[in-house]
């Protein structure tokens, strides 16, 4: 029978096996509450990479425009089918005002569009004519040779037709043609000649007729006021 001293400093060899042994229990009981202390270490992980200290007032518009960078925001907020115009317009007023990060306005995506593509398109008047007053190429022209008057002929948008014409009239070019070799004008009264009017009690209720009309109206005013 071996004797254990009580000071682990002047144990043998063997008396020190056996008061390891004697601490097993113990070391079994702290290896079982491992895995716990792992999970709530791992739990204020998770919680620590969301505890983010939140911008003044001050810094709350300049965070939001910035966001993440993006080489074409206006096109990233005037996209179909998840378009945000007041995005767009937050965009270009901190352009104007010279707030928030530069951008192009005159950039254009893998189709040659620029934002005032979208925009007239999109019927958004108060963007198109934000975005001229920024300084954009109204007679800027996309892969297929289409304007933004052409855009928005072709979409039935008598609005940015009509902000296009206002903002832009001394520098628009009503002349420029398409792939298909088609005036803005020309391209109206084809899509005219296709809509057949639907006359009720002698008023038009055909809609897309209607904007046509009003369209080649407006674009016809104003090529005989520049030609004169």
């Amino acid at each position: 029978m071996f004797l254990v001293s009580s000071s682990p400093a002047h144990a043998t060899r063997l008396q020190r096996r056996l008061l390891t042994r004697q601490r097993l229990p113990l070391r079994s009981y702290s290896t079982q509450k491992l895995p716990r202390q792992a999970s709530s270490a791992r739990s204020l992980q998770c919680i620590g990479s969301f505890w983010r200290k939140q911008p003044d007032s001050a810094q709350k518009e300049q965070v939001h425009l910035r966001d993440t960078y993006d080489p074409l925001p206006l096109h990233t907020a005037l996209q179909p089918p998840n378009t945000n115009a007041e995005r767009a317009r937050e965009l270009l007023r901190a352009h104007l005002d010279g707030r928030g990060l530069p951008f192009d306005v005159n950039a254009v995506d893998r189709d040659n569009r620029t934002a005032l593509h979208f925009a007239a398109a999109l019927g958004l008047a108060e963007v198109v004519e934000m975005l001229i007053k920024a300084g954009v190429d109204v007679n800027a022209q996309d892969s297929q040779g289409l304007t933004a008057l052409h855009m928005a002929c072709g979409y039935a948008r008598p609005a940015t037709v009509r902000a296009l014409t206002d903002a832009a009239c001394d520098f628009l070019r009503f002349e420029l043609r398409d792939s298909r070799n088609r005036t803005a004008q020309q391209l109206v009264e084809e899509l005219l000649a296709q809509e057949q009017p639907r006359k009720f009690g002698g008023l038009v209720r055909n809609s897309k007729y209607e904007a046509y009309s009003e369209i080649l109206e407006i674009i016809k005013t104003h090529t005989n006021r520049t030609s004169s």
